[in-house]
């Protein structure tokens, strides 16, 4: 009897984290809950020899050049006839019992195509890997503020604050670092779509299970450790977000339509205007409502003269007149020449220049 999983782990150019990966799997292969396939996508960077060498009992598949990682993902599955194909990055560490939670879930919600399990971060959180699909009616109802109103709707699309994520469901879509595709759906929609070569593929592959029947389910039981964007910060840096967003326009264009690409994104700039004109507002009025009630804003000099200006000194009321020098020479109010106090590599007009006031 073959193991219930076969995972499919994609390497780039993270051999350590690799190690990890691959040591937190080998009790899943010694209990025959897991076969594993290791796809080398950036040849010469040692992880090819730390296979051969460290987890013989791995696969190992060199396809000589970067597929992208549905690509990776579908020629590693070949060959397997597991009830579960588990596409995997190399930057997790499937902790004990993980995979029996999602056999458990699996078996539980027999229409249930895809699992997710927990990904917990660096830091021990849980990383919030669960997203609604993107779509015009969800991008103007989000933008207008009618989600941030629901907290019903909030938590149908499991926004980021609005989920819990103890809480076992099913959700529109997960992250690919670590899913379960129930054998049944992996064939139905024929497995991750290569021209999504990087970014998205795990979005459409969820979307197109959810087109053929299948739902997405989210397993709180079974955590799976993820150091978060190991392989694409060293490929992408900065330019990550970038790069998802456009991929995300893209598969947008390609499973809906380009009209709909196009509406989301001017929907999604529309909004956040909106929103930094709308936050910034707030703002601007404290800040009138703070000068309006400050005695000390009011102009100092009305018609060419000095005004005094009211205060408040200990509690008690009194007057308080403008600085010395901007009030107007009286016949009692003699001129008070300035000393001027000059550095050797100061003058007048200079950067350095010290000035004090004296009375003799």
């Amino acid at each position: 009897m073959s193991a219930p999983f076969h995972v499919v782990v994609v390497s780039y150019r993270t051999p350590g984290l690799l190690h990890r990966c691959l040591t937190s799997l080998r009790p899943e292969v010694e209990g025959g809950r897991a076969t594993v396939a290791v796809v080398d996508n950036a040849p010469g960077d040692g992880s090819a020899d730390l296979v051969r060498d460290r987890h013989p009992g791995v696969r190992l598949v060199e396809p000589g050049t970067n597929l992208g990682f549905g690509a990776a993902v579908d020629l590693g599955a070949r060959g397997s006839d597991a009830a579960w194909i588990c596409p995997a990055n190399a930057d997790v560490a499937v902790r004990p019992g993980a995979l029996e939670a999602l056999l458990r879930a699996g078996a539980a919600d027999p229409d249930a195509g895809v699992l997710a399990p927990r990904l917990v971060g660096p830091d021990g959180a849980t990383q919030h890997s669960v997203h609604p699909f993107p779509g015009l009616r969800f991008t103007a109802a989000f933008n207008l503020g009618l989600v941030a109103r629901s907290a019903d709707a909030r938590t149908r699309h499991v926004l980021e604050g609005s989920w819990d994520p103890d809480v076992a469901r099913r959700v529109p879509w997960a992250h690919g670092a670590f899913l379960a595709i129930r054998r049944s759906t992996w064939e139905a929609i024929g497995g991750f779509d290569p021209a999504m070569w990087m970014y998205a593929e795990d979005l459409d592959v969820c979307w197109r299970a959810a087109r053929a029947g299948a739902a997405t389910r989210y397993v709180p039981d079974a955590p799976v450790d993820h150091e978060i964007a190991a392989a694409t910060a060293g490929a992408f840096g900065d330019d990550r977000a970038r790069r998802f967003m456009a991929a995300t326009y893209a598969w947008q264009a390609s499973r809906r339509s380009p009209a709909v690409a196009v509406a989301t994104a001017a929907l999604n700039v529309a909004g956040a205007a909106a929103r930094a004109v709308l936050g910034a507002a707030p703002g601007r009025a404290r800040a009138r409502s703070a000068l309006s009630r400050d005695p000390r804003s009011r102009p100092a000099a009305v018609g060419g003269r000095a005004q005094p200006r009211r205060g408040r000194a200990d509690g008690v009321a009194c007057r308080r007149w403008p600085p010395l020098h901007r009030r107007r020479r009286t016949s009692r109010s003699p001129r008070r020449r300035p000393i001027r106090s000059r550095s050797p590599r100061s003058s007048r007009g200079v950067p350095g220049a010290s000035w004090r006031t004296s009375t003799r």
